[in-house]
């Protein structure tokens, strides 16, 4: 398996979903080279874009209402194919743009999508863990 879940998940998961009104912004951090994290949007805000920076963002990743935000330097594109191969912040957003706390059950998709697409690009010699992004 590529990718692996740092911290308790379940217990994660289980506070979201108990008490949705009493938890920070959830954003769920992919790196394919460190694992996963899941972080308050306070926590990953050094790694999500600021607005004066270029950004990519691929709207409704996985399912509906997600979207996964990376900087471009984090991205390279082979054969017409985007693969992540640093850090990006998935986040859950309206259709006006408000980033809103991901739920447990996003989490779950998301990790799912990121086990079964998870993979290794061999470059000079070398395997790189990369995520394809399209």
């Amino acid at each position: 398996m590529i990718f692996e879940v740092k911290g308790d998940l379940n217990l994660l998961i289980s506070q979201v979903n108990s008490h949705p009104e009493r938890n920070e912004q959830v954003v769920l951090v992919l790196d394919p080279s460190g694992g996963t994290q899941v972080l308050t949007r306070e926590e990953a805000c050094t790694l999500l874009p600021s607005p004066c920076e270029p950004f990519g963002c691929i709207e409704d990743f996985v399912v509906e209402g997600l979207a996964l935000y990376y900087r471009p330097d984090q991205v390279v594109r082979l054969r017409d194919r985007l693969y992540l191969v640093g850090q990006a912040a998935v986040c859950r957003e309206d259709e006006d743009g408000n980033r809103w706390s991901l739920i447990g059950r996003d989490i779950c998709r998301v990790m799912g999508y990121a086990r079964e697409h998870g993979t290794l690009l061999c470059v000079n010699g070398q395997k790189i863990p990369v995520l394809p992004l399209e």
